[in-house]
């Protein structure tokens, strides 16, 4: 199970936008070892070709996580999730 607290702000205009979130959160499970995860994301967007009746957005995001331990086996006693101790990606 994970509980914790995510907060999130975005900013939309009509040519285009930008986002950002940052969370903690703690993951807790049955024959689990407890973990911490804080994640931080952040992206950027504009509408590229837009129309009375069509827009075309593009953009690139940046996702990021990090685990206090990682977890990484899927058996009996392990966390069975993906839990690298940090985690970068960019997208387009």
């Amino acid at each position: 199970t994970r509980s914790g607290i995510k907060l999130d702000t975005s900013y939309d205009g009509e040519d285009g936008g930008v986002y950002a979130n940052l969370g903690y959160y703690g993951l807790t499970g049955k024959n689990v070892a407890k973990n911490t995860m804080a994640e931080f994301g952040a992206g950027a967007y504009w509408r590229a070709y837009k129309t009375k009746d069509f827009s075309f957005t593009t953009g690139l995001g940046l996702t990021s996580f990090f685990y206090q331990k990682n977890l990484r086996y899927f058996t009996y006693g392990h966390g069975g999730y993906f839990s690298p101790k940090s985690y970068v990606s960019v997208g387009v």
